[in-house]
C-alpha cells in the first residue's frame, strides 16, 4: 500500500513517522513550502512517543509544488483554513484507484471536496494528541481513537486493510456507519476545548485545574448542547465526561489553535464554531457565550499576527 500524508503539522508528522516505523508500506510526507521538505531531508524527522522512545527518521519528502505520483490512499492533514485550492495538489498523487481520508476539524470540507474531486473521500475522527515541536520534529503527546466512516456509497474492501494498516502502527482505529455524528461530537469537544486553551494560553489538561476555566467549559457546553438538541444533532449523553477524558489524555498536549496563534496564524475558530452558531440563528437560539469566545480569539489572532 502507498500513502500520501499531505500536510506536515503535527497530525501529519505523527502519522507518516509511526507508519514509517510500524509497517512496511511506502509512505510519502507532502509539505507546505520547500523550507519544511529541505529540513526534513536534511535533518530527518524526529518522533518522540508516549513511551518516551525518540525516533530519527529518513522519510520520503515532497513538497506542494512538487509532481507526485499515485498513491492508494491520501491522508489529507492539512488544516480547515487551507482546504480551499488543495484539489490541485491531490491531483497529483491520484487516479480513480486513489482514496482520500480526511482529518480536518469542524464542517465544510466534505462538501468543498465533493465539489472538487472524483475520487472516494472518506472521513476521519481522531483522538490522539500531538504537538509538533519544530518542524521536523513532533511529540506523541497522548493516545487516542481513529474513527473511519463514508458518507456516501458503499465502503469496499480496502477499508479494513486501512484499519489493519493502522492497528499495525499501534493506532486504535475503527469503522463507524455515524461518522457524521462523530464529526459532530469531536466538534463540540474542540469548541469547548480549543478557545480556551488558545485565549488563556494553557494545556489541555491545565482546563480540569483551574475552578474558572472548568466553569467556562461547563457553560460553553451547556450553550452548545442546547443548540444541538433543538435541531436534533444526537451527541453522547456522556459527552461532558468525554471532554474531561481528552483533557486528562491529551493534558500535555497544546491544541491546534494555541499552537497557530503562537506561530501568529489564522487559527480554525470559524470552522469549528460558526456552524454551531449558524445553526442556533437557524433555530432561534442565542449563542453569546461561544460568539464572544470566537471575537476574541479573532481579536487575539490580530494580536499576534501583528507581532510576528
Amino acid at each position: 500500500m502507498q500513502i500520501a500524508v499531505i500536510g506536515a503539522g503535527s497530525l501529519g508528522l505523527l502519522f507518516a513517522s509511526l507508519l514509517a516505523i510500524h509497517t512496511n508500506e511506502k509512505i510519502y510526507l507532502v509539505t507546505k513550502t520547500e523550507e519544511q521538505k529541505h529540513l526534513l531531508k536534511k535533518e530527518h524527522l524526529y518522533l518522540q512517543d508516549t513511551d518516551g522512545t525518540n525516533y530519527s527518521l529518513n522519510v520520503d519528502v515532497y513538497s506542494q509544488f512538487d509532481d507526485g505520483q499515485v498513491v492508494d490512499w491520501i491522508f489529507l492533514t492539512v488544516k480547515q483554513t487551507d482546504i480551499a485550492g488543495i484539489e490541485t495538489i491531490i491531483n497529483k498523487w491520484a487516479d480513480k484507484h486513489t482514496k482520500v481520508l480526511c482529518f480536518q476539524n469542524g464542517i465544510g470540507h466534505f462538501e468543498y471536496l465533493k465539489r472538487k474531486i472524483k475520487i472516494p473521500i472518506y472521513l476521519a475522527v481522531t483522538t490522539e494528541g500531538a504537538l509538533r515541536k519544530g518542524k521536523n520534529q513532533v511529540l506523541h503527546t497522548g493516545k487516542g481513537e481513529i474513527w473511519v466512516g463514508r458518507v456516501e456509497e458503499q465502503i469496499d474492501d480496502s477499508l479494513e486493510d486501512l484499519l489493519q494498516l493502522f492497528h499495525q502502527a499501534g493506532f486504535q482505529a475503527f469503522y463507524s456507519e455515524k461518522i457524521i455524528e462523530k464529526i459532530w461530537h469531536k466538534l463540540v469537544i474542540n469548541a469547548v476545548i480549543n478557545p480556551l486553551t488558545a485565549l488563556f494560553e494553557v494545556k489541555n489538561g491545565e482546563l480540569l485545574e483551574d475552578p474558572y476555566l472548568k466553569t467556562l467549559m461547563n457553560q460553553l457546553l451547556r450553550e452548545i448542547d442546547h443548540v444541538l438538541k433543538k435541531a436534533k444533532i444526537p451527541i453522547d449523553e456522556n459527552i461532558a465526561q468525554g471532554i474531561e477524558q481528552v483533557c486528562i489524555l491529551t493534558r500535555k498536549n497544546e491544541s491546534s489553535m494555541l499552537q497557530d496563534l503562537k506561530r501568529g496564524r489564522i487559527t480554525e475558530i470559524d470552522s469549528i464554531t460558526q456552524p454551531i452558531i449558524d445553526l442556533g440563528k437557524r433555530y432561534h437560539l442565542s449563542t453569546p457565550l461561544l460568539e464572544g469566545i470566537t471575537l476574541m480569539v479573532h481579536a487575539k489572532e490580530n494580536q499576534m499576527i501583528k507581532r510576528k
